[in-house]
């Protein structure tokens, strides 16, 4: 069962519905950051074991959200030798 980050409206005006939403496959460790605004938010995806065999020490992916849903996706992490 994948993992999500959601983002819900806050106020007078709640709604029950995400307006944004980010999910995740093969997680065990999920670190949030917001920028100062709180519009944007990173998200540090990590799992202990690398499916694909490429790293002994499992992987991490770096994923990217707006509060208003606008934007997602994920940021290419590129690692230097």
């Amino acid at each position: 069962m994948p993992a999500s980050v959601q983002i819900f409206a806050s106020g007078k005006d709640l709604q029950s519905q995400p307006i944004a939403r980010r999910s995740f496959f093969r997680c065990s460790i999920v670190q949030m950051s917001w920028n100062n605004g709180s519009t944007e938010l990173l998200i540090v995806v990590q799992a202990d074991v690398d499916k694909t065999n490429q790293s002994y020490y499992g992987e991490s992916k770096l994923n990217y959200l707006t509060r208003d849903g606008s934007h997602d996706g994920l940021v290419p992490l590129h690692w230097f030798n």
